[in-house]
């Protein structure tokens, strides 16, 4: 669709072994308007405290976990405007271990840099097969979803998505990524087995050239000397 934004490259980390950082390199194309998204799955609440693209700080977006205990299954974002393209480092700290995470990076282009979001949608259970959100955005949006399940099989997206990734942190500790258009009341979903602890986001992404057509319909209303505004 005209506008929408675009998986650009991903790249993903090796299983966490200890220690408190994971590092792996992304490289960022050169298409205009990006945006860097990096995705932590983990158990115990195991979340970064802070993440880096090149030595530069990323701001938290959103996590969204399902308990605190040694079942439990958590998922954590962070965004950079404007990635520099090339290859560069991206490392996530953690205040413990890295012990059974996994972290995935993924850029876009045609995001919108001024409200490059809009409102997220979160699913957690301690008992669930099937995880699921409804977000609604414009049409033009690009639906990013995200989820960490305690499963022995890979979490598969619901019809309609494009699975993104599948990366297996730890011992039934599954984190992955879909991917689809927007709308209104769209649903976005992960099956997998057994049912047990799920947490999952929906981030709807949405387009520079959208945002930009908005901004030019309100400054020209303005000019006009229309009122309401």
């Amino acid at each position: 669709m005209p506008g929408a934004p675009a998986v650009d490259s991903l790249a993903g980390s090796t299983p966490g072994g200890g220690g408190s950082a994971q590092t792996w390199t992304h490289t960022t194309g050169s298409g205009p308007d990006g945006l860097l998204l990096v995705c932590a799955a983990a158990s115990s609440a195991l979340l970064p405290s802070s993440v880096t693209y090149g030595g530069a700080a990323l701001t938290h977006l959103q996590s969204a976990e399902s308990g605190s205990g040694s079942t439990d299954r958590d998922v954590d974002t962070w965004y950079m405007l404007a990635p520099p393209p090339g290859a560069a480092s991206v490392t996530c700290t953690y205040a413990t271990t890295t012990a059974g995470i996994s972290a995935e990076s993924v850029t876009f282009t045609g995001v919108s840099q001024s409200s490059p979001f809009g409102s997220t949608g979160t699913f957690a259970s301690t008992s669930a097969g099937t995880a699921a959100t409804v977000t609604t955005s414009p049409a033009s949006a690009l639906l990013l979803s995200f989820i960490c399940a305690r499963a022995t099989t890979a979490p598969s997206p619901g019809s309609g998505e494009t699975s993104q990734w599948a990366l297996l942190g730890g011992t039934n500790i599954y984190g992955a990524g879909a991917t689809q258009p927007g709308g209104a009341g769209v649903t976005s979903q992960f099956t997998f087995s057994p049912a047990d602890h799920c947490a999952m986001i929906t981030i709807p992404l949405l387009g520079a050239q959208a945002a930009s057509a908005a901004s030019n319909v309100v400054a020209a209303l303005v000019a006009s000397g229309a009122t309401g505004l």
